[in-house]
């Protein structure tokens, strides 16, 4: 029994079917809390390092689950090791972005391909242009600035004659300014 104990906690040949489902359920719930402790900004912004991090914990968990030679141990080290890693690379993200993150690039400005931008943000035109009908902008003519963001997406300005139609655009009367946060019922 004890040999199992071992095998689970530091790898060996023989670990038995039990060590494997142990394994499988620590990883498991030591990867949701890297994650939780990682923060939201990690899920809502999918930064390079943040991807990184992710195919990383889910290729250490893999390997580490299913080869009964890894230890457990090690498995939780890596994790923990790696996440750690990925919170000190958001901290310095956040404290110093223009030394550790990127900048947006603007990619059209005025109605005019900034093709320099475009090399330096690796984007072809058709993905550009593409990326602008999924904003609703169908012509250059309409978009003051189009911009690659730091996380990889684009955000599109249109010109003023273009944005959608607003109330005070058509001087009508403001409606009740009361804003709510939503609340749930569970029942």
């Amino acid at each position: 029994m004890a040999e199992d104990w071992q095998a689970l906690l530091f790898g060996g040949k023989n670990l038995p079917l039990w060590g494997f489902a142990v394994r499988a359920t620590l990883l498991y719930w030591m990867m949701i809390a890297m994650i939780r402790w990682m923060g939201k900004r990690q899920i809502g912004i999918l930064t390079g390092h943040n991807y990184l991090v992710a195919a990383g914990i889910v290729a250490i968990s893999a390997s580490r689950m299913s080869n009964p030679e890894h230890g457990l141990l090690e498995a939780l080290v890596i994790l923990f090791i790696y996440s750690g890693l990925n919170v000190l690379q958001s901290y310095l993200d956040l404290k110093w972005p223009n030394l550790i993150g990127r900048k947006p690039i603007v990619l059209i400005e005025n109605g005019q391909i900034q093709k320099k931008n475009l090399f330096r943000g690796l984007i072809t035109i058709d993905e550009l242009l593409g990326q602008m009908r999924l904003l609703g902008a169908y012509k250059l003519s309409q978009v003051a600035y189009a911009t690659l963001e730091p996380h990889g997406k684009i955000s599109v300005t249109k010109k003023f004659e273009h944005q959608p139609i607003q109330r005070k655009t058509l001087k009508l009367p403001d409606k009740d300014k009361k804003v709510f946060l939503p609340s749930f019922s569970y029942l």
